[in-house]
């Protein structure tokens, strides 16, 4: 299955916003119950398990047979939320990535928001 930054980026933005992922306890997701609506279940599970594998969620070693199971987010996953969460900024990562003919990788889509949100901002 290919990487969907898109998929990564609502994911994250999904689970920020999930006031119950407060790093305590942990929260089990299944393929039957996925964060986003947009996409399949299984891919959107798919995405779910890289977003932990990537270290934007803190899984603290937890492991359920069939599920993903996570605290929080991490440290990087804040950061690369806080880069990216734009939508302008985002639509304008995508479109340099895609004009220069790449497909769009996590580290890529992180610096060229950073560079871009601090260019917006006078930095």
């Amino acid at each position: 299955m290919k990487r969907d930054m898109d998929i990564i980026r609502d994911t994250m933005l999904a689970l920020e916003k999930d006031n119950d992922l407060d790093g305590v306890g942990f929260y089990a997701f299944s393929e039957n119950e996925p964060v986003i609506e947009r996409a399949d279940p299984k891919v959107a599970f798919y995405h779910l398990q890289l977003c932990v594998a990537g270290g934007l969620l803190d899984d603290n070693g937890q492991e359920v047979v069939g599920h993903v199971v996570i605290r929080g987010l991490t440290w990087e996953g804040h950061d690369f939320l806080d880069a990216v969460r734009d939508d302008n900024i985002w639509a304008e990562v995508k479109s340099v990535v895609k004009k220069q003919g790449y497909e769009l990788t996590f580290d890529v889509a992180k610096s060229l928001a950073m560079r871009l949100l601090s260019t917006s901002i006078g930095l």
